[in-house]
This record gives C-alpha cells, structure tokens and sequence, in this order.
C-alpha cells in the first residue's frame, strides 16, 4: 500500500470520528532574570566577592567642662599676688624713685613710677580723658591767662573689667608755676592732672592706700618726680 493511501485512510477514519489534529504551539524563550546585590560587588576575575568598607568613626571633640570654664574666669578675674600689698612695695618699689616721704607727713607718697610698676605687677591697663578744662590764653596780659585740667583714669582688670577709678586735677595758678612763663606751664598742667589721676586710681585699685598718700596739700611745695 502507498504512502498517500495510507494517509488518506486516517484521513477518513479522523473525519468520521471528529478529531481534529493539534495546532503546532511555538515555544517562547525565557528571559534570564538578574539579580542585583546592595551589599556586595561581585569580581568576575577571581568570582568573588567583598564588602564595602565602613567608614571609621569621628573621634568626639573635647568639650571643656563649666566648672573648667567657670574656674578659668575666676582666674582671670583675680589679679591680686599672693603677697600682701606691704609685701610687693618692699619687694619692688624703690624709695625717692617709685615714692617719696613728704616732710612733715605720716606716710609716703607714691609717685608716677611706682604706680606704673604697680599696675604692672597687678596687670592692670588703663584709659585716660579730660572731662573737663578751662583755658583763657591771653599774652598781651600773661597774668590774667589761666588754665585748669580735671582728668579721670579708669583701671581694668586684666578680662576687661573696670575694678576703678581716678580723677586729678591742675591748674596754672599754682604756686610751683607762678615763676615758669605761661606758655611753659600749659603742657606741663595738663600731663599733671593725668598724672595724678593714674596715681588716685591705681591707689583704690590696688588697696595701697594703707601704705600711700596722695594728698595734694602734702605736696604743694615739693618738686613733683616723675613728669
């Protein structure tokens, strides 16, 4: 029997028994499905793999305590020596130099210098003004010319605190003036009124006041040291 005739045999029997021959499906390909990894690198030449490496942490800053702060102020704030103030005039100030004895008085007068080195070893600044001044310039009649200077000087500690004071005052009319030409005597009352500000307000700031005078009067007639 042929091929054909065979064929056509199934043919009719398939038709008389309603089968219907399936319908050939293609096949579809399936696509490889990549996984990615947040944590780890993958090194196809040694396939291997590695973590990133962590970021070392920040060594904390050191913050100074309060009481550290707070006891570095109090330093600052404190200017006084261990030694009393009797102690440091013995031990730095120098007679008819740094102070003077005034006839006739009880005590010692602390002149320009020794409150210089005072101030200095107390380490203490200080700014200077004129607050007030009279100046009447007249050289056709020297005499009638007058000038008059009140200075203040204020002490600060050395974090910039005010601890004191000082005023001073000069003027032309004086007697230790009278014989100096009037046009010399201008410059020279006004660095005295400054003068004896700084001494009044290195006085009160140091407390040596026990141990110094400055009484004007004391020293009216005695050639001032220092200028």
């Amino acid at each position: 029997m042929k091929l054909s005739d065979i064929r056509a045999a199934i043919k009719a029997k398939n038709d008389s028994l309603n089968i219907v021959p399936p319908t050939p499906v293609e096949s579809v390909p399936i696509k490889p499905q990549v996984i990615k990894s947040s944590t780890k690198k993958s090194n196809s030449a040694q396939n291997t793999t590695y973590e990133e490496p962590a970021t070392p942490p920040q060594p904390a800053k050191k913050q100074s305590s309060k009481n550290e702060s707070k006891s570095k102020s109090s330093t600052l704030a404190t200017n006084s020596p261990d030694e009393d103030i009797e102690a440091i005039v013995g031990k730095y100030l120098k007679p008819q130099q740094d102070y003077a004895v005034i006839p006739h008085t009880t005590k010692p007068t602390l002149l320009k210098g020794g409150a210089e080195k005072l101030a200095t070893i107390f380490d203490f600044t200080t700014s200077r003004s004129i607050v007030n001044r009279i100046e009447h310039f007249d050289y056709d009649t020297p005499t009638t010319s007058f000038v008059q200077y009140e200075a203040k000087v204020i002490v600060y500690n050395c974090d910039g605190t005010a601890v004191s004071e000082g005023y001073g005052s000069c003027n032309s009319s004086e007697s230790k003036f009278l014989k100096q030409p009037f046009a010399n005597r201008i410059n020279t009352v006004l660095k005295i009124s400054k003068k004896r500000a700084y001494v009044d307000a290195i006085l009160t700031a140091t407390c040596a006041s026990s141990v110094f005078t400055q009484d004007m009067e004391d020293i009216a007639n005695f050639q001032e040291i220092n200028r």
